[in-house]
């Protein structure tokens, strides 16, 4: 998880709760509606140079480690036990 001050998490912890709760609303996360989420706040973000458009390309990889480090790994570690005990 990227790590900011807690303040600065606050500010945008209300508008991640409604979208989450918005897609359950819609039967849960696809990856069409992730994407489209993911793709409009780069959007609305307005990249105007080569720098920018290299940054955000820089974050979407450094959230992709973060979500195969925080996700994938436990997911994956807590299937193989599974399968190696018992």
């Amino acid at each position: 998880m990227p790590y900011i001050q807690k303040k600065q998490r606050e500010l945008y912890d209300e508008g991640i709760n409604m979208i989450s709760s918005n897609l359950t609303e819609l039967g849960g996360l696809s990856p069409g509606h992730l994407n489209y989420i993911i793709s409009a706040l780069i959007r609305n973000m307005g990249p105007k140079s080569y720098t920018e458009i290299n940054a955000i390309i820089g974050v979407l990889e450094s959230a992709k480690m973060e979500l195969y480090r925080h996700i994938a790994v436990p997911y994956e570690d807590k299937k193989m036990e599974m399968f190696t005990t018992g």
